[in-house]
């Protein structure tokens, strides 16, 4: 990568971590530990679903 290509990235970097450090300020609520259990729990549907979907077509590729 090129020094220009490597400075772009560490100055995206940094901005996402200042809007992301924003956020988390204005908005503590979103962080409680009710509001992050939720969507602990979502995550972890959505990520089975998405285990049973992959070996689903595995399945079908090995099979045709």
């Amino acid at each position: 990568m090129s020094e220009w290509g490597t400075l772009l990235y560490v100055c995206g970097l940094g901005l996402a971590g200042w809007l992301v450090y924003r956020q988390v300020q204005h908005h503590p609520e979103w962080f409680s530990s009710e509001n992050l259990l939720k969507s602990s729990n979502v995550l972890a549907i959505l990520a089975l679903g998405l285990i049973a979907f992959i070996a689903v077509v595995v399945m079908l590729l090995r099979s045709g």
